[in-house]
């Protein structure tokens, strides 16, 4: 019955459509937000894995690909994401991360991704008979532009990470003031805690922070920071009141804003884990 009224083409372009929407949704907050990864849940590498893979697939289906290549990308891809959306579930989390500041519960997600495999297994058959032949010889028509399309994206979410961007480019690029996350452990919902963060300077010149952010409001800094030095060859402790507010388990972030110019920001990592006692 849902081949009457649906074919795979006009399901094809409706899921690229959504797909190119929440990319751009992420693109968003990947350009505007210092803590992207945060707010979504997931590492700054995996979310532009995420967006490229969106946009490939949209790539895909708009081509002039073959109706097979096209299910195979689609049927990948929302699998993929319909296993992401459960494992977000099972832990608890309130938010897919899928659409960049819009938070979606992942339950609504993983409804919406079972149903796009559902309706691609049920119109598998309105799919043309091409032989391996035709389909390879298609694939092999574009392998540049995929080779291509693939290099840039595993370069450019490589250099997310500051080990790899490191090993890329032997140290060229390394961080001279660097920090260390904290774990502070279990914190009793409606409790304050004093944490400190360590800004560990490694070069020759004193470093002035001119400017403070943070992930959160209930993260305040127990010293005057803005304006103050970290000397050269030195360490640095600055202290802050973290103020629980909530159950569960958190990542904060401080950014610190240098006037290095070679290393403008700073970024200090904490994780905790509020619960009622």
């Amino acid at each position: 019955m849902i081949r009457k009224w649906l074919s795979f083409r006009s399901l094809s372009i409706a899921l690229a459509l959504v797909l190119l929407f929440t990319a751009v949704l992420k693109l968003h907050l990947l350009l505007t937000d210092s803590f992207a990864d945060i707010k979504t849940g997931n590492s700054l590498p995996l979310l532009w894995l995420a967006v490229f893979a969106e946009l490939g697939v949209v790539w895909i289906v708009f081509s002039m690909a073959n109706d097979r290549l096209k299910w195979l990308a689609l049927i990948s891809l929302f699998s993929v994401m319909s296993v992401f959306s459960t494992y977000n579930i099972c832990n608890g989390k309130t938010n897919c991360g899928c659409a960049g500041s819009v938070e979606i519960h992942p339950a609504w997600v993983l409804g919406f991704d079972l149903v796009a495999v559902s309706l691609l297994f049920a119109l598998r058959r309105q799919l043309s008979v091409d032989s391996v032949r035709t389909t390879f010889s298609i694939l092999s028509k574009n392998l540049g532009l995929y080779a291509g399309f693939l290099t840039v994206a595993i370069v450019f979410i490589a250099f997310q990470s500051r080990t790899l961007r490191n090993s890329l480019t032997f140290g060229y690029f390394q961080d001279s003031i660097k920090t260390a996350p904290i774990q502070l452990g279990k914190i009793a919902v409606g409790k304050s805690v004093k944490c400190k963060l360590q800004l560990c300077n490694r070069s020759k010149q004193d470093r002035r922070i001119v400017g403070l952010n943070t992930s959160c409001k209930c993260l305040v800094p127990d010293e005057v920071v803005v304006h103050s030095t970290i000397a050269g060859q030195s360490d640095r402790e600055i202290n802050f009141m973290l103020f629980s507010n909530r159950v569960g388990s958190f990542h904060f972030r401080v950014l610190f804003f240098l006037d290095s110019p070679r290393q403008h920001v700073v970024a200090a990592d904490l994780f905790a884990q509020f619960e009622e006692f």
